[in-house]
């Protein structure tokens, strides 16, 4: 009998997609799932459809919580767990029909206690054809990681990739906890990823797509919120934290926790929004470029790359006007 992989969806009205994404989970060729729907108070129809999925399939399990986030749901959904295995999806996002399969065999071949597949962001399953029809040709490349060079990569110390998405990966049960993710806010992801990662052995990387992250362009506020970044910063905090016992850890987490103050800056500087960002967030952004100024030296020489350096530099230099040049750039 094959391994058991519990398949945890957060659902917080998602009645538009949420069927799309419940039938890609059940149509995988890995058949030795349960399927468990995690609904965060709703208020559309999600919570009926979550009835009828588990009405038409024994795998399916629904449950329902007075809305608490998608990191309340997650570690809810973990401690209903019974699978050897698990995964998550996000409840608007779809999978390959191969994905479990893949990352299943992946964990088995190598002995693994965690396997990552790549993704792309579509609007709509004819654009995922479209882009996986362009890049089926290209060369599948799998990546051995021990937990000292996955932690190095999750810090972007030499890397520009976002590791800290929970729904690319397989776990074995025994790296997630009941209380795996932080709760009432928007960057649980960061914690609770690094949190498997800390007890993880080996990870295999695999460039192979196997999940399908939805991305609508009207859906993507141009809005910016100092909230979005007191939870990332409290998030880099954690992460901070938690690498106190293990020093050369430590010493990427915070390299990581100054560069937030610049990713916020620098977003600041490209969007679309930039001078009434500028005028309705002044205090806060002279916080972040405080915080800058007093981490330069720790960033400069860092292993991060040289145009990032650059900019860094000059930001600190004089962030009104390098930020201006750079909105300039990029609306045009």
């Amino acid at each position: 009998m094959s391994h058991k992989i519990s398949i945890i969806v957060p659902v917080y009205n998602a009645e538009k997609f949420l069927s799309r994404c419940i039938f890609s989970i059940l149509g995988q060729t890995y058949k030795n799932i349960e399927l468990i729907l995690v609904d965060d108070g709703s208020k559309d129809s999600s919570l009926e459809l979550c009835h009828y999925f588990s009405s038409q399939d024994n795998r399916v399990k629904v449950f329902h919580l007075d809305n608490s986030g998608a990191g309340a749901a997650r570690n809810f959904g973990i401690s209903q767990a019974t699978g050897d295995y698990v995964g998550f999806v996000d409840a608007d996002d779809w999978v390959d029909s191969e994905m479990y399969q893949y990352l299943y065999d992946l964990m088995s071949q190598y002995d693994a206690d965690m396997t990552i597949c790549e993704y792309i962001r579509c609007k709509d399953q004819y654009e995922a054809k479209e882009i996986l029809t362009k890049i089926e040709r290209n060369k599948v490349e799998i990546i051995e990681y021990d937990r000292d060079s996955y932690v190095k990569k999750y810090m972007k110390i030499g890397s520009q990739t976002i590791e800290y998405y929970p729904w690319n990966k397989l776990y074995k049960r025994s790296l997630l906890v009941t209380r795996q993710y932080p709760t009432n806010c928007t960057t649980e992801d960061v914690v609770g990823t690094y949190k498997a990662i800390l007890r993880a052995r080996k990870i295999i990387y695999s460039s192979k797509v196997g999940y399908l992250y939805f991305y609508n362009p009207a859906s993507v506020s141009s809005s910016f919120l100092p909230e979005k970044g007191i939870d990332m910063f409290s998030a880099w905090d954690e992460v901070v934290s938690l690498s106190e016992h293990l020093p050369q850890y430590l010493e990427w987490a915070k390299i990581n926790r100054a560069r937030i103050d610049f990713n916020f800056l620098f977003q600041i500087s490209t969007s679309k929004s930039y001078s009434n960002i500028l005028v309705e967030n002044k205090k806060f952004i002279n916080k972040l470029i405080s915080d800058l100024k007093s981490n330069k030296d720790v960033l400069l020489g860092a292993d991060i790359s040289f145009s990032r350096k650059v900019i860094i530099y000059l930001f600190c230099l004089d962030y009104k006007f390098f930020s201006k040049i750079i909105n300039l750039i990029y609306r045009k």
